[in-house]
């Protein structure tokens, strides 16, 4: 679909609502957004305050649009974040498929130690961000290597210091990759029966996630103080 014809389309749908998706600190942020103007090459939409907050955060977005077969990408050209308007900019075809069932995971606040166990070795990592069904940990660059830690070899965590839990956390998982980040390791453990069936890391991810919301409702209200003031 050229620029074009999808601008065109996208005019006969103005005052009408599509979806939006942006991912905020690991939190899925999707709210419905309305179409209020569609210029040659961009597009005017009224959106909800967390998604304005978040769009400012991530400066691109995935849009469903009703009656398309495929989702929409787009880059923040201006944004407003006390008005909840945004405008958005190269809007093309999305290369791939919206993932309808996309995990939360969740970013910790205050630093987790989790302590790996391989058949190889035990080291000391920390908590990158959890979902329901794996997490991401920072490592020493030194580690980060496939012969460390073989992708698809078991693996055991155990999480130190959750708000939610007086003990540690063990999980059983398999490694899903290793790389190295700017001098920086990183680790992801995957291949776990759901975390969410662990009350203590259900708790977390429900914690985290509540409290995130919140911050993005702060970063709003600051936002429209600082237009008051200004």
């Amino acid at each position: 679909m050229s620029t074009p014809d999808l601008m065109n389309r996208l005019r006969a749908l103005v005052e009408g609502r599509v979806k939006l998706y942006n991912v905020y600190k690991g939190v899925l942020i999707n709210y419905e957004a309305t179409l209020k103007h569609v210029a040659e090459r961009a597009i005017k939409l009224q959106v909800a305050r967390a998604q304005a907050v978040a769009l400012a955060f991530e400066r691109q977005t995935r849009m469903e649009v009703p009656g398309f077969a495929t989702v929409i990408e787009g880059f923040v050209s201006e944004i407003d974040i006390p008005t909840e308007t945004v405008w958005l900019r190269d809007l093309h075809p999305a290369l791939t498929a919206l993932l309808k069932r996309m995990e939360t995971r969740v970013e910790p606040r205050d630093a987790v130690e989790v302590e790996v166990e391989t058949s190889r070795m035990k080291l000391i990592t920390h908590l990158v961000d959890i979902s329901g069904s794996g997490m991401g940990l920072s490592i020493a660059g030194l580690y980060a290597t496939t012969t460390v830690f073989p992708p698809g070899s078991e693996i055991t965590a155990r999480i130190f210091g959750l708000p939610t839990s007086r003990n540690p956390v063990v999980v059983q998982g398999r490694i899903m990759y290793v790389r190295n980040e700017a001098d920086q390791g990183r680790l992801g453990i995957g291949g776990v029966t759901s975390l969410l069936n662990t009350p203590a890391i259900r708790d977390y991810i429900g914690l985290r996630q509540s409290e995130i919301m919140r911050e993005l409702n702060l970063v709003y209200q600051a936002e429209v103080q600082k237009r008051l003031k200004g």
